[in-house]
């Protein structure tokens, strides 16, 4: 049940962003689970406090996941991202382009590719 209310949350983020304006736009990383040990970090390397799963996770922080531990966030854009053991990342930009129907219902949109800036450092 608590997977199903993080989830509906999330996709609640997902369709606020696309309802934002229709320029590039700083995207969001979203924790959508862990396992194990997983920390995370300030741009001057002091532990900060637990995120939860719905949870932002700030574009200044550095996570780390542990031996056996592991970390799945999701980018704003829909991409899921899978941070495996011994992981240590940090997101330094990350821009994406707006959605735009062009007046097509959900059915009707099939693949669709969008693109994004990230900067990912150690």
């Amino acid at each position: 049940m608590k997977k199903i209310k993080v989830l509906f949350h999330v996709l609640l983020l997902l369709h606020a962003c696309c309802l934002w304006s229709q320029e590039k736009q700083e995207g969001a990383l979203i924790m959508i689970s862990k396992e194990g040990e997983v920390g995370f970090f300030d741009a001057d390397g002091t532990r900060m406090a637990e995120v939860k799963a719905g949870g932002l996770i700030p574009r200044t922080y550095t996570i780390v996941t542990g031996a056996n531990s592991q970390m799945v966030g999701l980018l704003s854009n829909g991409t899921l991202v899978t941070l495996v053991e011994k992981t240590k990342m940090r997101v330094k930009t990350f821009d994406q382009e707006p959605f735009d129907p062009k007046g097509k219902k959900t059915e009707g949109l099939g693949r669709r590719t969008q693109c994004f800036k990230s900067g990912v450092g150690t």
